[in-house]
């Protein structure tokens, strides 16, 4: 599943280059995605760079559904 980030592609909201609200972002669809019926509730992410960063900070949480 790809995602565009808050204010990027046709999303809406403002761009906030890693800001908190895109971590919690990023959590909340990690839960929307692991709670689907067909999720067996793994998530992986893959990126380098700007996506290896925010996979850090998303991870620090250590969200779950």
């Amino acid at each position: 599943m790809i995602a565009n980030v808050r204010g990027t592609g046709k999303s809406e909201g403002p761009f906030l280059n890693r800001g908190p609200r895109e971590v919690e972002d990023t959590c909340e669809i990690i839960n929307w995605i692991a709670g689907q019926p067909w999720c067996d509730g793994n998530i992986g992410m893959f990126g380098v760079s700007y996506f290896a960063i925010t996979q850090l900070q998303v991870a620090a949480l250590n969200p779950r559904i």
